[in-house]
């Protein structure tokens, strides 16, 4: 076979297993797994070609990379495709709406764990959190976790255990940090009083004002962050409703931002915040150092969704034409929008 071929064949080859790559991160999507079950589609893949005694098969399978990093980066190539899809088409009727928001749902939660994860960097709270977490119920610790859950049970604990936090599941981050949050004194005791290794370091971190605010803040804004991201992963949802979650996060955000630069911070939506304050009233000080971490989100999540706006005309044609600004509307449109919207006024 002549080089050239070669090289054509192997082209072709390497375009193949990228598409199936992308194909598989896309029904992962759909399907709302996370990215690391890429890796048992393909073992799954594999084991069913050679099944039919397909060699040949089993082998093109195997040059597919389905490793977590490689359908992250899928979904990333996937997003810039989606938004040219959204402005060319995907406003036109509900049903392609429909079609494109489940991508766009999976890209928008994707590109949300990035962005928190570079915009709020309290990575020496959840350091703690999961060491502590691990040594009391993490690994061979059986009987650690026994007394735990025995000692919670003894002293009335808000919550009779810790929560697990795996970095696959990013909103198990909430969770974790929310309980424990709720077990912040017992936590400490436990480990002078049972673990016997050398928890010094931990249970200072967990008795000091500074630290256990970081942690309260996390908490908090975590909490609105899964909220965020649930409404997001609903069913049957448009695009012009993912921009409603959105557009309402951003404005919850000018909120939160505002209550923190008052002299006394309102800590209505911010509810371990508030207890730390009835618990050490001299940290009311230190809470407006935290309208930094949150104007910083803002900005981010107004630049990392700017095509959003971009869409807004498109989305309010969608939404309401019988309010949507005609001027800013295609021109083969804006006719027939006149009519309509003069109709509107006539009826009343």
């Amino acid at each position: 076979m002549p080089a050239a071929d070669l090289f054509y064949q192997s082209h072709d080859y390497t375009a193949m297993s990228l598409t199936a790559s992308y194909a598989v991160s896309l029904e992962l999507a759909k399907a709302k797994k996370p990215l690391s079950d890429g890796e048992m589609v393909k073992s799954c893949a594999v084991q069913m070609a050679k099944a039919f005694g397909d060699d040949n098969m089993a082998k093109n399978f195997e040059t597919v990379s389905l490793s977590r990093r490689t359908a992250l980066t899928s979904s990333q190539l996937l997003l810039p495709m989606v938004r040219q899809q959204c402005k060319e088409s995907a406003l036109d009727s509900p049903a392609s709406s429909a079609r494109v928001a489940l991508t766009v749902q999976y890209c928008t939660a994707s590109y949300i764990r990035r962005l928190c994860a570079k915009s709020i960097n309290f990575s020496h709270v959840m350091d703690l959190v999961t060491k502590t977490t691990n040594l009391i119920r993490g690994g061979n610790r059986s009987l650690n976790h026994r007394k735990f859950i025995a000692f919670l049970d003894e002293v009335n604990a808000a919550y009779g255990d810790l929560q697990m936090h795996t970095e696959i599941r990013w909103m198990s981050r909430g969770k974790c940090l929310e309980r424990f949050f709720a077990l912040r004194a017992e936590i400490p005791v436990f480990l002078e009083d049972t673990i016997q290794c050398d928890t010094s370091a931990y249970c200072a971190k967990l008795r000091n004002t500074d630290f256990l605010l970081d942690m309260a803040f996390l908490a908090d804004i975590t909490s609105h962050l899964n909220h965020l991201n649930m409404r997001l992963q609903g069913r049957c949802q448009t695009v012009s409703d993912l921009y409603a979650h959105m557009n309402a996060f951003v404005t919850k955000l000018t909120l939160f931002k505002d209550g923190f630069s008052a002299d006394r911070p309102n800590l209505a939506h911010f509810p371990s915040c508030e207890e730390m304050r009835k618990d050490a009233p001299e940290c009311e000080k230190t809470l407006p150092k935290y309208r930094a971490d949150i104007e910083t989100l803002q900005q981010q999540f107004k630049k990392r969704f700017q095509d959003f706006h971009t869409m807004q005309p498109r989305i309010e044609l969608f939404t309401n034409p019988l309010s949507a600004a005609i001027i800013e509307q295609p021109p083969e449109l804006q006719l027939e929008m006149c009519e309509l919207q003069q109709e509107q006024v006539q009826s009343k």
